[in-house]
């Protein structure tokens, strides 16, 4: 795949980037005129920005800079584009993580392009231009592989010829027409020998078929064609342009690419990895919040693990879970194995509790749960700084790794590879694997620090490409980025029409 992305690269660079012909022509002077690899990189940058499609303006200078080839106007273009780029990397080399996820970010403000102006012409003066333009690529690891994927999705049609049909769950032994149909798409794309007669029967070649797309594709490999797999199937090239652009905003970030370790959760993919020197070192499912309490998006440093947690409910989970419950049985909690407390820290009977306070949300109390195998947060817990009071914790409930969807809890996240991760952070430290384990066995909660930083991200990539080149492409799960189109102004460009 990597193989392939450079080659696509190199094509559309020389097919739409061009080669300088105006310094050539003589339309504008050579001394005034950047080189060509200054010029190419300015038109990427600018397009990874205008097909992200969070502000028009990029799209329109975009388009106003590739109108302007062959133009005396190009070079001015070009300045401006340049413009554009900087205003966009100064404004948000301080935004917090979670605006870059949420895509928030200022307007550009035309006051502070003349400072631009004076600092391309200084540059470019100097034949510091194109450095200066590689030194401002953003900090995303693979960031190369990004950019020729993006340019690859550009340069196809925004259909993928696949035969349609109405969803629904296909699956071993299945039969009818939209097994053929099914047949059909995978053998278009490549997954499925084109010699195999279609018989209208989910056989075990169409099996292996699916779980060959499905691996491709990021998704669960159990060879069964869901919803998700469906999606993937059909999703446009326009989004997933658009999903690759918006992730080389969201994911830059020095300490990334800075060959560190990091603890990196994605919110979409619903999986951990723990990052060192640039590779996954370790990775787990996840389960992350669901679509109406879902998981915040944010980074900070991991402190310590917490071996046999207890669990205090949350005021959302204790007023929208626990507190309907207790007006319903006054004995739920005592059957669950959780602790009622006042604000003294005494136990309380929930039998005194009137119907009002219940319906308040139990003001003045804290539901606990103590430590066990029964306990929600399981046997480790994660904690490290944040404002919305989330942590990666392990489960009681396992079961629910093994499904494909899962935006199942209440914000927090769960690791499936929980003790796997716990002894990875305290490698360092006097927590061995065989002290964490004889700690977990006595059933006693106990904080163990971690001896280094290890930064956590959480973060909101519908687009990812691994170590292995594959790109992979995750469903907007949380529905924070809508439909993606790529912007006529951009599109126009690569299909060699005015409008699509």
């Amino acid at each position: 795949m990597s193989i392939m992305l450079k080659q696509v690269n190199q094509m559309f660079l020389v097919r739409l980037f061009g080669l300088g012909l105006l310094a050539l022509a003589g339309i504008v002077q050579a001394q005034d005129f950047p080189d060509a690899e200054a010029q190419n990189e300015i038109k990427a940058q600018l397009l990874e920005l205008a097909v992200a499609n969070f502000n028009g303006a990029y799209a329109g200078m975009y388009d106003s800079l590739i109108n302007s080839e062959n133009t005396p106007s190009y070079g001015e273009k070009l300045m401006e584009g340049y413009g554009y780029i900087r205003a966009f990397r100064e404004m948000t080399a301080d935004l917090k993580w979670s605006d870059r996820q949420y895509l928030k970010f200022p307007a550009v403000k035309k006051a502070d392009f003349p400072k631009y102006r004076e600092e391309y012409q200084h540059l470019l003066d100097t034949d510091r231009l194109t450095d200066f333009l590689i030194s401002e690529r953003p900090p995303v690891p693979r960031y190369e592989s990004y950019r020729a994927a993006l340019l690859g999705l550009l340069g196809q049609d925004n259909e993928k010829k696949l035969q349609p049909y109405e969803f629904e769950v296909l699956k071993p032994g299945a039969e009818g027409d939209n097994v053929n149909i099914l047949r059909q798409n995978l053998k278009t794309l490549g997954y499925l020998d084109a010699i195999l007669p279609d018989e209208g029967v989910f056989d075990a070649d169409t099996e292996e078929a699916v779980r060959n797309y499905q691996k491709a594709r990021g998704l669960t490999a159990d060879g069964i064609a869901g919803y998700q797999t469906y999606e993937t199937m059909f999703r446009k090239r326009d989004q997933e342009a658009v999903n690759i652009a918006r992730t080389m905003i969201r994911m830059a970030d020095p300490v990334l690419t800075a060959g560190g370790e990091y603890i990196f959760v994605n919110v979409p993919d619903m999986n951990l990895h723990v990052y060192r020197d640039g590779k996954s070192v370790l990775n787990s499912r996840v389960i992350v919040g669901r679509k109406d309490r879902q998981t915040p998006l944010f980074t900070s440093v991991l402190s310590n693990v917490v071996l046999n947690p207890t669990w205090t409910a949350p005021p959302t989970i204790l007023k929208k879970d626990y507190a309907p419950r207790l007006l319903r049985d006054r004995g739920y909690l005592a059957k669950h194995g959780l602790t009622l407390y006042d604000s003294e820290g005494y136990a309380a009977d929930p039998a005194w509790l009137s119907d009002a306070q219940i319906k308040k949300g139990l003001p003045g109390y804290r539901i606990v749960q103590s430590s066990g195998s029964k306990n929600a947060l399981g046997l480790y817990k994660f904690n490290f700084p944040n404002t919305d009071a989330v942590y990666l914790h392990s489960t009681n409930s396992p079961g629910n790794f093994q499904r494909v969807t899962r935006a199942l809890s209440s914000g927090c996240v769960r690791v499936e590879k929980s003790k796997e991760l716990a002894e990875y952070v305290l490698r360092d430290t006097a927590y061995s694997p065989e002290r964490i384990a004889a700690i977990i066995k006595k059933g006693k909660m106990q904080w163990a620090p971690v001896s280094h930083r290890i930064p956590v991200y959480v973060a909101y990539l519908t687009a990812f490409i691994g170590q292995n080149g594959e790109i992979y492409q995750y469903p907007d799960v949380y529905g924070i980025d809508g439909v993606g189109k790529v912007p006529v102004l951009v599109s126009k460009h690569f299909s060699g029409q005015e409008g699509n």
